[in-house]
């Protein structure tokens, strides 16, 4: 049976203790990459182009990766494959 934890005043040192502790019980490996794989489409502002009248450009494929709080990267890949 699971246990029930009352966190309504539990300081945030206690709770990143047990949030390290879950992790090290889950096995999740050091070098593991939290990121999301999108798909995205563009349009380019131009009078002309078929983008204004709602086809748009793409799909573009990309690979956001969150390093750490505040630092994320986007990386553009050319297929769906990388």
């Amino acid at each position: 049976m699971a246990k029930i934890y009352f966190l309504r005043r539990t300081s945030t040192l206690a709770l990143r203790q047990r949030k390290a502790a879950l992790v090290r019980r889950l096995g999740v490996p050091d070098n593991l990459l939290r990121a999301s794989y999108v798909e995205g489409f563009t349009t380019c502002g131009k009078p002309n182009c078929a983008c204004g009248r709602g086809q748009r450009h793409g799909p573009f494929y990309y690979l956001t990766a969150n390093l750490s709080p505040g630092h994320i990267t986007k990386l553009q890949l050319k297929t769906p494959a990388q």
